[in-house]
């Protein structure tokens, strides 16, 4: 099935790209998904992940425009078929 990934701000910068489609098998959560992109994508893991793997909290992962933390799988939730995920990085400002 495919999803579309959507790398926002510093992280379009970071990957040189600001989207894609992937294929994914069915059942994939959206922890394997960050997993995918970071595959695809080394430099986005330094930005995303400690050295133990973990996600920084600074990390805001939306899947059709809901915050993941606020789903009650966060991480392991499914995604279906044109799903979107959006990868934000921390907003700075004053």
């Amino acid at each position: 099935m495919k999803i579309k990934v959507n790398l926002l701000a510093a992280y379009r910068l970071i990957a040189d790209t600001r989207d894609m489609i992937l294929e994914v098998p069915e059942g994939e959560t959206v922890n394997g998904v960050v997993s995918r992109v970071v595959k695809l994508f080394p430099r986005l893991r330094q930005h995303w992940m400690d050295d133990r793997g973990e996600l920084y909290v600074h990390l805001h992962i939306y899947i059709n425009k809901d915050d993941v933390n606020t789903l009650p799988l966060k991480l392991d939730t499914p995604v279906k078929e044109n799903d979107e995920i959006d990868f934000i990085p921390p907003v700075v400002g004053g």
